[in-house]
């Protein structure tokens, strides 16, 4: 039984292979450079661009640190054209997430990379930390951080 049934996978096998060999080289997708600049406001700490690239993290909140200081960041990086790009910027936390116009919380920043890209954002505050602090009773109180 073992014989017949390595005598009939074999012939699969071996199509498959030559299928393989028969298919050529399969086309590099063309790496691009992309540029982010954003404006935050003076004396933000480091701002982390975040989202769906490998060197983002993924979506790690701290993925990558942009350059800079004062009022502009700038992230640098290369991104197979094509691609949608889906990204954030925080300071290193969720809990400090930008903030759209309307001071909450908003989707995904997204672009469609063809060809070398740039491209600039403002970010007027980001979300606040929340910490839990224990009174003298054991209770539980939220504060907001003052930054």
């Amino acid at each position: 039984m073992k014989c017949l049934s390595v005598a009939l996978a074999l012939p699969l096998l071996l199509a498959c292979a030559e299928k393989e060999d028969n298919a050529g080289p399969t086309a590099a997708v063309p790496q691009r450079q992309v540029t982010i600049t954003v404006e935050v406001p003076e004396h933000t700490g480091t701002v982390y661009l975040t989202g769906n690239l490998d060197i983002f993290g993924p979506w790690e909140p701290d993925g990558m640190a942009m350059q800079g200081q004062g009022g502009e960041r700038v992230a640098v990086f290369s991104a197979p054209e094509g691609m949608l790009l889906e990204y954030k910027f925080t300071l290193g936390s969720w809990e400090r997430e930008a903030l759209g116009e309307s001071g909450n919380v908003e989707g995904n920043l997204q672009l469609r990379i063809e060809g070398d890209t740039q491209v600039r954002h403002r970010v007027e505050k980001f979300r606040r930390a929340r910490f839990v602090q224990a009174d003298c009773c054991s209770r539980l109180a939220v504060l907001e951080s003052a930054s």
